[in-house]
């Protein structure tokens, strides 16, 4: 295994692990959701936290965990036992369409989902997150996981020049030039 993927595999770790700490993936959704990020000598392939683990927590997610995707969203590499997450197409799809994109992180926030059932639009109420929200956010409009190739262009398409898109009673997915971004 490259080293680059030793050390793409610590990032996108660590980054799972931020995410539950800021309450992105809590409770009884704290395997839900996953970071991915390019690897940057090789654009066509990425990591990403896969599923089927024995503890399938963001907290506890460790580089070893990490699984290498191609940019089709086939499994490359990764412990024995783990799979793509659900949502790769969509990971793939937007990584695939935008070539500036290095990462993409998809969340489930309670309230976010809640808003996006009640058809409320997000509104910034302080200045941490004002500028991703000032504009209207795009929305994917169908209440399911984002599976098939069809799905992850349609997503990935509505993402435009966004930084998130809102996925209709599911969540929220972020792509951005790197994982900090």
């Amino acid at each position: 295994m490259p080293r680059e993927w030793d050390e793409v595999k610590y990032e996108v770790a660590v980054a799972n692990r931020v995410l539950s700490e800021l309450g992105l993936a809590t409770g009884f959704r704290a395997s839900l959701g996953h970071a991915s990020l390019r690897l940057p000598n090789d654009p066509d392939k990425f990591v990403v936290k896969g599923r089927g683990y024995t503890v399938d927590a963001l907290p506890t997610m460790r580089p070893q965990d990490m699984i290498v995707v191609d940019i089709e969203g086939h499994k490359v590499d990764g412990p024995v036992g783990s799979s793509q997450p659900f949502e790769v197409k969509m990971h793939s799809s937007i990584l695939k369409t935008h070539p500036e994109v290095q990462s993409v992180v998809h969340v489930h926030p309670y309230y976010t989902i809640l808003a996006t059932t009640l058809f409320k639009r997000l509104r910034p109420m302080n200045q941490e997150g004002a500028q991703l929200v000032q504009q209207e956010l795009p929305m994917w409009n169908h209440v399911k996981t984002v599976q098939t190739d069809e799905e992850g262009m349609e997503v990935a398409t509505l993402l435009g020049d966004s930084k998130a898109i809102l996925l209709r009673g599911h969540g929220a997915t972020t792509a951005g030039r790197s994982l900090e971004d």
